[in-house]
């Protein structure tokens, strides 16, 4: 460092000189231009060309060259200082300059040594080397005499190749590459001195780039693309608009599965000039624009506007001319599109970026006009359908020919045409038993297989016949189909069942997987028999309780009677369903149970007693089923179980001991609620407890008094099954000589060691808390065992009367966790824990759960964001609002709601900035408040609303969504309404003014000028931030106006809105006695509904006063 003063003066400059060293590129490095720091050029090549760093000579022995003699000022460099650059060589030494550092022998870097910072206050210069690196990449990819240098620019396919191939880029291996297609590619661009010029660039990709954003940037301008072969290799290929190949596939009516559908293009999405970005080298380097004019669209559209095309690796001014020139010739006459549904075999060999022909002419009979076209995607259905979805090339005019009007070939006539996978005849979905498979509900498929090449199916559901079906996923396990020959007793431990597809069919094969004795493998139900009784429609059968008619038996061996007959030993009655007699003739299934796919959707927990359907489509390893429609088999869901057979007994204490059971065999997952009724009148129904078990005591009652009892099923889910019988009982203490009334002893405290939260079958949001119980309380201290504990909850301030039983374990060996649910969030909760004696006689404590009371979760997801929204024209005629009436420009917002079962709830805004924080609104709904636009939603609806604004100003729309919890999404970005502004034709556009009440104008009296001059505006600032008492539905604030210039109170006022929270709407009440030149009412709603919260809120808009 050194530093110098001024005379007579205390202050000093201080000059600060630092070392720098930095990478370049991954290297290496082949000629060097220039070094510019801050802006200032301080070495540069001496003559015209770069310094050829690959020449003899140029790089010394140490690796590095020597810069420093070639500094353009020497002042930059303190002494001892130096610039040495490394342009990879795997050769070179460590640098001086870099004590303690290796030599960085994989990528190119510069050290320079004490250089100039700057004065005062240094900070590190901005330093740019311009050079350039030839891409090293294998000729059998991309050809030596393509792989070259042109005016300091590279072959964009030849980097692209480099990178695909860097362990830094793609990773992937030559082998991984499709040569044909990148050689044809490089070519293509290196062919000639006018390819050249267009075509090569100056990349600079830094290493936090995307690969999919390298390839875009590279290919985008040369209209290339990326594509995987049938082979599975990665092409590069070239797309050339107005260039016809000959020889191309041509579709026409003897190909459509039905009528294609052409759109034209809308010459009000193309721009009328293209303000092209690049890379200036001129300049050093710096972003520079220049301008392509489309006259035809602005004598068209009669307007102006512009888009932006982004070149940031091309770095000549002539060369981004003519790339805005070659992008105008594409897409400057607005082209139009097609969609066209094809018979599938026609083309099966189509992939997206072919070039093919469309008759754009297409009835039958007579000449038909083959237009060139671009495939951009390619959708095949199950079926025999294709659907291509085209851009018609506008470079090249439709040619006449002559169809051959014949019915359509036969598909083995048909060049690629495609193999099918035949269908699956024979499968049942089965209800899976959530006892042992869990909950949420699952449905299984039983299936075999139509022939020995299917290797799986696609499985398909929907909740209505008539609706789509969702996909829920593939699978490859099968069973084998069969029936019980001989009928059996519940306790029968042996089954004869017959496979009915034979010993030789498809899966006949599993069912000899058994265990072959082995017990342990039997009772891991590694191979099950599943029988079924089945209803008139081919449906499993439900009993009178709405539960399944089926039974899982787990197969231990197996001993033959005749090829296709054997008699198999089983365990009855496992995964949670108990044994059964069957008669002969029964349905029966052998499956591996690995092959019993748990499928699950987010309906099936909201299905009870509700039907299912399903659909399977096979597939091979190189075809799909493609019946239409495919075959489909329905099931009905269980009914959730209802309590049964509901007792109560008089405890040996004061108490009352309630056990039921299920009419029928059930197979249930969840808890059970406990209902209660105070005699004499019983109707004080209440709910006083939940439990686990399917017992229970109520200690919280009265000697003398009679009570009524229910009890109903709980899901997971919230849904709760249909009442129990009801039972009376009167309240009496129970004598006898051998009763202890002795308390147990004070259990130990309980812990809380999990909580969270969780959605109801309706989007509903529920917190729960997860308690660990410690074990019964041992007899000691003069004071018995205890039998039985009961865990209790209660919301805090609810009083004596606000405790639920949540359960009453019997844990003797050991804790137990207990789930507490259906807790509102973000409540405080309070938890304790009581014993009771054999005798009912409770302890002397019931102890508090460390850390109580406890904060219920509040659910923090964040939403998923829409993701299908569109803008349109909409000419629609605003409501009024205010004093707001008369001509506006409308467009249309479509958005479709995510899928999330707590979203519940639309939010659009249109802006002036285009940001997502942005709150400078420019059009409006004039259904919501001013400014932020919102909807109550549900999940999967598509929503439409319109939106207006008087001057067809800038407005960037997006749209989110929020849950239950007030969670937003992020935004969606949409797109620029004034796009789409459009306005009524045959709209009143003068009226007298003496009809006519407007914003910023007041009505004068008759013969009188009606417009007047705006004199005083105040528009809302920070300031104006009013608290809100709440609780009502309109609340009116007060806005102070005092200072503000006002004689008289305002007369218009625009934009009023709240700008937070969101959901309230702002008015102003013009005829309200309080306003005056020193003050504006104002009233604050909820659009949402409900009353107005308290709290402070945001208030935007503009008051104004007239004269």
């Amino acid at each position: 460092m050194s530093s110098g003063g001024k005379s007579g003066s205390s202050q000093k400059t201080l000059n600060h000189y630092f070392t720098i060293a930095g990478t370049i590129c991954r290297g290496p490095l082949d000629w060097l231009t220039a070094v510019i720091s801050n802006g200032n050029y301080i070495w540069q090549c001496p003559g015209d060309g770069p310094l050829d760093l690959m020449a003899d000579g140029v790089v010394n022995s140490d690796g590095y060259v020597d810069l420093t003699g070639g500094i353009l000022d020497p002042s930059l460099l303190m002494e001892g200082g130096f610039v040495h650059l490394y342009p990879r060589r795997p050769t070179a030494n460590p640098s001086a300059a870099l004590p303690g550092h290796g030599a960085y022998r994989d990528r190119a870097y510069m050290v320079a040594r004490h250089i100039f910072f700057g004065q005062t206050s240094g900070s590190a210069p901005n330093v740019l080397v311009i050079g350039g690196h030839i891409p090293r990449v294998p000729t059998s990819i991309v050809a030596a005499a393509d792989n070259i240098a042109d005016d300091r620019q590279i072959n964009p396919i030849a980097f692209l190749a480099e990178y695909m191939l860097d362990e830094g880029g793609g990773a992937m291996t030559e082998q991984e590459l499709d040569a044909p297609s990148w050689l044809a590619s490089a070519h293509w661009c290196a062919q000639d001195q006018a390819h050249r010029d267009y075509c090569f660039v100056s990349p600079l990709i830094s290493e936090q780039m995307a690969t999919r954003d390298v390839v875009r940037r590279l290919l985008g301008p040369v209209n290339g693309f990326l594509r995987r072969t049938r082979e599975g290799k990665l092409g590069c290929y070239i797309y050339e608009w107005g260039v016809d190949p000959g020889a191309l596939l041509t579709l026409d009516a003897r190909h459509w599965s039905k009528a294609p559908k052409f759109t034209d293009g809308d010459w009000k999405d193309i721009p009328t000039e293209y303000a092209v970005s690049f890379t200036d080298r001129a300049y050093e380097f710096q972003e520079n624009t220049v301008v392509v004019s489309n006259q035809r669209a602005e004598r068209i559209r009669q307007t102006t506007d512009q888009a932006k095309l982004d070149r940031v690796d091309v770095t000549r001014a002539k060369q981004a001319f003519a790339h805005g020139l070659e992008f105008q010739r594409r897409k400057g006459s607005a082209p139009g599109t097609a969609t066209l549904y094809v018979r599938g075999p026609i083309v099966a060999a189509v992939q997206p970026g072919d070039k093919i022909k469309v008759d754009t002419d297409p009835e039958p009979g007579g000449a038909g006009a083959a237009q060139l076209a671009r495939v951009d995607k390619i959708k095949r259905n199950q079926g025999d359908e294709t659907v291509l979805e085209v851009t018609l090339d506008p470079l090249v005019p439709a040619s006449a020919y002559t169809p051959a009007w014949v019915s359509p070939l036969p598909e083995e006539l048909f060049a690629g045409a495609k193999q099918t996978s035949p269908s699956i005849a024979h499968f049942q979905p089965i209800p899976l038993p959530v006892d042992y498979f869990g909950w949420p509900p699952a449905v299984g498929f039983l299936a075999t297989r139509p022939s020995p090449q299917v290797s799986g199916f696609n499985a398909y559901f929907t909740s209505a016949a008539l609706q789509p079906y969702t996909k829920l996923g593939s699978q490859f396990g099968f069973s084998a189909r069969c029936q019980l020959v001989t009928g059996v007793a519940a306790g029968t431990g042996t089954l004869r069942l017959q496979l009915l597809d034979g010993a030789s069919g498809p899966d006949a094969y599993l069912a000899a997987e058994t265990p072959g004795g082995n017990a342990a493998d039997a009772q891991d139900n590694r191979l099950v028999a599943v029988l079924l009784a089945l209803d008139g429609s081919g449906r499993v059968a439900l009993d009178a309780a709405g539960q399944p008619t089926m039974e899982f038996a787990s197969i231990i061996q197996r001993s033959a009677i005749t090829a296709d007959t054997h008699d198999y030993t089983v365990y009855r009655g496992r995964c949670g369903l108990t044994a059964k007699a069957w008669a002969a003739g029964a349905v029966a299934w052998i499956v591996p149970i690995a092959n019993l796919v748990e499928w699950r959707h987010d309906l099936f927990e909201s299905m009870f007693g509700q039907p299912a359907y399903f659909r399977l489509g096979s597939f091979t390893s190189a075809a799909v089923d493609e019946t239409n429609p495919l075959p489909q088999r329905d099931l009905v869901w269980p009914s959730i179980p209802v309590p049964n057979s509901l007792t109560a007994a008089n405890g040996t204490g004061k108490a009352v001991d309630l056990d039921w059971t299920f009419s029928s065999e059930t197979s249930f997952s969840g808890e059970y609620g406990v209902y209660r009724a105070t005699g004499p009148g019983y109707s004080d129904w209440a709910k006083i407890g939940e439990t686990s078990a399917s017992r229970f005591t109520d200690h919280r009652v009265t000697l003398g008094v009679s009570y009524q009892y229910k009890i109903a099923a709980i899901t997971p889910g919230e849904q709760a099954s249909a009442y129990s019988n009801v039972v009376t009982i009167t309240v009496a203490a129970v004598a006898g000589s051998d009763i202890d009334l002795t308390p147990p002893n004070d259990p130990g405290t309980p812990t809380l060691v999990g909580s969270g939260t969780y959605l109801d079958d309706v989007g509903g949001v529920h917190s729960y808390l997860l308690i660990r119980v410690p074990a019964l309380p041992a007899a000691g201290g003069g004071k018995v065992a205890a039998t039985l504990q009961e865990l209790r909850w209660r919301i805090s301030g609810t009083g004596a009367t606000g405790w639920t039983i949540q359960d009453q374990p019997q844990n003797a060996g050991g804790t137990k966790d207990v789930r507490i649910d259906d807790l509102p969030p973000a409540s405080q909760i309070e938890v304790e824990l009581q014993s009771y004696s054999r005798f009912d006689v409770a302890s002397t404590t019931a102890v508090t759960a460390a850390g109580s009371p406890f904060t219920a979760p509040v659910r923090t997801t964040v939403p998923t964001a829409p993701s299908t929204a569109s803008l349109a024209a909409d000419s629609t005629a605003p409501a009024v609002k205010g004093d707001l009436s008369g001509m506006m420009f409308g467009s249309r917002v479509t958005v479709t709601i995510p899928g999330d079962k707590d979203i519940c709830l639309l939010e659009v805004k249109a802006t002036f900035s285009n940001t997502d924080s942005a709150i400078d609104y420019t059009w409006f709904d004039y259904v919501s408040a001013a400014g932020l636009m919102t909807r109550a939603v549900r999940p999967g609806q598509t929503v439409s609303l319109s939106i207006y604004n008087g001057f067809a100003s800038p407005g960037w729309v997006r749209a989110r969504v929020r849950n239950t919890s007030g969670v937003a999404s992020n935004w969606l970005y949409i797109g620029n309404a004034n796009g789409y502004a459009t306005m009524a034709l045959g709209d009143v556009a003068l009226q007298a003014s003496g009809n006519m009440r407007s914003s910023g104008i007041a009505i004068a009296s008759a013969g009188a000028s009606s417009a007047k001059k705006v004199v005083t505006r105040y528009t809302l600032d920070t300031d104006a931030c009013p608290t809100l008492v709440g609780g009502s539905a309109e609340e009116i604030v007060n806005i102070s106006l005092s200072g503000r210039g006002f004689t008289t109170q305002p007369d218009t006022v625009s934009g009023l809105s709240v700008g937070f929270p969101p959901g309230l709407a702002a008015r102003y009440d013009w005829d309200a006695a309080g306003n005056s030149s020193t003050n504006a009412v104002v009233k604050i709603r909820n659009e949402l509904g409900g009353v107005v919260p308290a709290g402070p809120i945001r208030l935007m808009g503009e008051f104004v006063e007239n004269y």
